[in-house]
């Protein structure tokens, strides 16, 4: 059997003048209202709505207002029944001994969207209680100043079966009193619907006020999915980046830095590339050495500086421009950063070049007459014996 009622425009109005509750549903008979509002009800087991061995429940812009249980369910008891859809519900100043506003037990799924909880008042714990059901799925929702004798304040949730499946997304609590300042208290698993880089515990206690989720992922850490329950999120930062409180993903460590470890939390934790190395690309894990013919006499460098003319580099991994080697007296070295002596241009045939380390052919001087230079790379001509001539 399937119960419906609707009401058009701004809804109808049941008031049980504190008297009797509205709606009591068994024998596995479904309910779904749309538009009413319960004022005043009143009973044991829900103060307008109790449904015990029934089917499915639903509900769409229904609200409750001072509605009373001496038990359990201020506004709505659902006890040994199917599942509670509500959505647009809400539970002003609603009273009961367990779950001020509405009570749950051995139920299916228990759905809620748009829900609001305000000023509902209850004996012993929370102002949505849940006990043994199936799945949650609380979204769009708020918990603002509900107050009970013992914790939770706002909600109390326990699943039956072992499901891992059940989430909480963009709810506010604010306001709600209890012992502890506990707002929350999820005995099974719960999993938050977080933004990314930063997550919430899925089972146990929750304190004071909150929108949604209220802790970022660990330093060294970061989180690229929304169903992080523990600080650690999705894991450690990479080798090469640096991971600040909060973070979605790892950042990269500059160029001229490296980071061989995992875990790094900030910029400043990136090491400096030491003297006689470089590194050109951000995010590495290491630093590489200077090539030959070039050198890195600063820490921190995206690039190592090539030797200059006149000379050469031959040995990696320099620090200083002092492993420069001039060119020998008699030859010439025009370009930078080489790396082998071959690079020393010999001065040609009838030149002279006495200065090392020349970096142009320019140096290179004709012989003057009465002087010879026979081969390549002489610092000096020689002078003709008595009787030759230099052909000059």
């Amino acid at each position: 059997m399937h119960l419906s009622v609707r009401s058009s425009g701004e809804g109808a109005t049941l008031d049980g003048k504190k008297s009797s509750n509205m709606f009591d549903i068994s024998g596995g008979c479904s309910l779904y209202l749309e538009a009413l509002h319960f004022v005043d009800g009143r009973g044991a087991y829900g103060g307008a709505v109790f449904a015990y061995g029934a089917g499915d429940i639903a509900m769409k812009d229904v609200s409750f207002t001072g509605c009373e249980a001496s038990e359990s369910g201020g506004g709505m008891n659902v006890y040994r029944s199917g599942d509670v859809t509500l959505e647009g519900a809400s539970f002003s100043e609603c009273t009961a001994e367990w779950g001020g506003g509405m009570y749950v037990d051995n139920s299916g799924d228990v759905a809620l969207e748009s829900a609001r909880f305000v000023e509902c008042t209850s004996g012993t714990q929370a102002a949505l209680y849940l006990n043994g059901i199936e799945r949650l799925a609380l979204t769009n929702s708020q918990f603002v100043d509900n107050i009970a004798s013992q914790t939770p304040a706002a909600l109390f949730f326990t699943s039956r079966i072992a499901a891992t499946d059940s989430i909480l997304r963009n709810t506010t609590f604010f306001g709600n009193s209890a012992p502890g300042n506990i707002t929350i208290l999820a005995a099974s698993p719960l999993t938050w619907d977080c933004p990314l880089g930063s997550w919430m515990p899925n089972v146990g206690q929750i304190i004071g006020d909150l929108s949604g989720c209220n802790r970022l992922c660990a330093e060294g850490q970061y989180g690229d999915a929304s169903d992080h329950f523990t600080s650690d999120c999705s894991g450690p930062c990479w080798s090469g980046h640096f991971c600040p409180k909060g973070s979605i993903l790892p950042q990269k460590c500059p160029a001229g830095t490296h980071m061989p470890n995992e875990r790094a939390a900030n910029i400043s934790d990136c090491f400096l590339c030491a003297p006689g190395q470089y590194q050109p690309e951000s995010g590495q894990e290491e630093c590489l050495p200077c090539a030959a013919g070039s050198f890195s006499p600063d820490v921190g460098s995206a690039a190592c500086e090539a030797c200059p003319k006149g000379g050469v580099c031959e040995d990696a991994g320099a620090a200083s421009r002092l492993v420069w080697q001039p060119c020998p007296a008699g030859s010439f070295n025009p370009n930078r950063g080489s790396s082998s002596s071959a690079a020393c241009e010999l001065c040609p045939i009838g030149t002279a070049s006495a200065a090392p380390g020349a970096e142009s052919s320019e140096t290179c001087e004709p012989c003057e007459p009465g002087y010879f230079a026979a081969t390549h790379g002489l610092s000096k001509c020689e002078r003709c014996e008595p009787g030759t001539t230099s052909g000059v």
